[in-house]
């Protein structure tokens, strides 16, 4: 039973406040129950998305957790004067959990998502570096509706009991809230590029970018073409609409959320 956590709504879109054990601790029952369970992780840029794109609310208000992936979240829900627990819960911060737990007990992995051949890559170099991982199964993120529903068999024939999906915000969401009635009971975890980030280096991010949590910089710095727009133009979009909304409304009173 997974338990009941308060929430903050911003711009629409609810984030629960949990920390990293919180969330290890759901994986953990999910194992043990042998249930289901959707992980996904909100930024700024996803919000911005909804803004653009209010069904992506919905889609996101699907998922059992919905965990904070930036400090312009953690900031934006202090401007509310409704802090959440000031953790950046993204699945480069997860993954090295779940492996460190991978190592009591037998936990089935299985990627899904980047080019053709990355997942293999990253799946290789992670278990370099956790050589007790057992990854049954890789699939790269370019397919129609007919691989899906192979991949979708593949997925049951291994039956591992994590995936790491890695489409990208918002098509991998959409996966998982299309697919996950057909997948047998395992934990499905939005990942955005991490297999792509894990092959630049294993732990995605060094230590004290994750400290200070400025991802966002040293993302900037590593792919300045790609990313300049999401966060030189997308990033104080996101806070100035925190900042009006902060101003425009009196009240922004805690949520409870069943997840």
């Amino acid at each position: 039973m997974i338990k009941t956590y308060k929430s903050i709504n911003i711009l629409g879109s609810n984030i629960h406040k949990l920390t990293i054990q919180d969330v290890i601790g759901e994986i953990e029952s999910a194992l043990n129950n042998q249930t289901p369970l959707t992980i996904t992780a909100l930024n700024p840029d996803k919000i911005n998305q909804t803004l653009r794109q209010p069904s992506l609310r919905a889609m996101y208000g699907q998922f059992d957790i919905v965990a904070p992936d930036s400090i312009g979240v953690l900031l934006a829900a202090r401007i509310l004067h409704n802090p959440l627990m000031n953790e950046r819960i993204g699945g480069d911060i997860l993954s090295p959990h779940l492996y460190e737990m991978a190592k009591h007990r037998n936990i089935r992995f299985y990627f899904l998502g980047g080019k053709e051949g990355i997942a293999k890559q990253a799946a290789n170099k992670i278990t370099q570096a956790y050589p007790w991982l057992n990854i049954v199964g890789v699939h790269n993120g370019y397919f129609d509706q007919n691989e899906n529903t192979h991949i979708i068999r593949q997925i049951n024939q291994l039956s591992p009991n994590i995936v790491f999906v890695g489409l990208g915000a918002p098509l991998e969401n959409t996966w998982i809230v299309s697919n996950a009635l057909h997948i047998r009971p395992c934990v499905l975890i939005t990942m955005g590029g991490y297999f792509d980030h894990v092959l630049r280096r294993i732990d995605c991010y060094p230590k004290w970018v994750n400290y200070l949590k400025i991802n966002w910089l040293y993302r900037l710095c590593s792919e300045p073409k790609r990313l300049w727009r999401r966060y030189l133009v997308g990033n104080p979009l996101f806070l100035l609409r925190i900042l009006k909304h902060h101003l425009f409304n009196s009240t922004n009173s805690p949520q409870e959320n069943a997840i």
